[in-house]
């Protein structure tokens, strides 16, 4: 199982992702993320500690649009990547996790404005949850 995939559209971004459980769908959103802003990784950057996400919503995608939009603001505001989602609790409506942050060096690829809600649907199928989402670049 491919954990994710990048597409681009006419004006947009996106990533294809999907998860055997919701910390898993979680974890590869992130993934993919990375992939977009850092292209495909080469190994682990060194580890600069750890941020704590805790987020409760109305379902999964409000779950995935702001740890998404927390991922961003870490990278263009803080200067942190996000190399691991440690989680502790996730479902379909809430994420407690553990951010593990490592410093960039450099420029993301790849300005990225903001993570819509834009056709965004978590699916279940023969017990995979899968998901597709979009960045407003």
């Amino acid at each position: 199982m491919k954990k994710y995939e990048m597409f681009a559209t006419t004006a947009d971004v996106g990533i294809r992702f999907c998860g055997r459980n919701f910390a898993e769908l979680y974890e590869n959103a992130v993934a993919g993320l990375n992939g977009l802003l850092f292209g495909e990784a080469k190994g682990t950057p060194a580890d600069s500690g750890a941020r704590r996400f805790s987020f409760h919503g109305d379902s999964a995608e409000n779950v995935l649009v702001n740890l998404l939009a927390e991922v961003l603001s870490l990278v263009y505001q803080k200067n942190k990547r996000v190399t691991a989602v440690v989680c502790r609790r996730a479902d379909e409506s809430s994420l407690d996790a553990d951010l593990r942050l490592a410093r960039i060096d450099g420029e993301p690829g790849l300005d990225i404005k903001a993570v819509t809600y834009h056709k965004l649907q978590v699916v279940e199928k023969n017990g995979v949850k899968r998901a597709s989402i979009f960045f407003d670049v």
